[in-house]
């Protein structure tokens, strides 16, 4: 959802006050897209290590 409201955001003219009113603040928008990164960080970690032990669990059974 985030991914695409910043594809989005980019095309929505700031010029038009009734779009802008409902948007949050160009201040905000810098900070979720902060935040956004951090957890798209964390997913391909989160992602990296369960391959590591889905690995490790299949190569340690005899």
């Amino acid at each position: 959802m985030f991914k695409r409201y910043f594809e989005l955001l980019e095309f929505i003219g700031v010029e038009d006050d009734d779009i802008m009113e409902l948007l949050p603040a160009p201040a905000a928008n810098k900070r979720l897209l902060v935040l956004y990164q951090e957890l798209r960080d964390i997913e391909s970690v989160s992602k990296a290590l369960q391959g590591t032990c889905s690995t490790s669990e299949s190569g340690s059974t005899s």
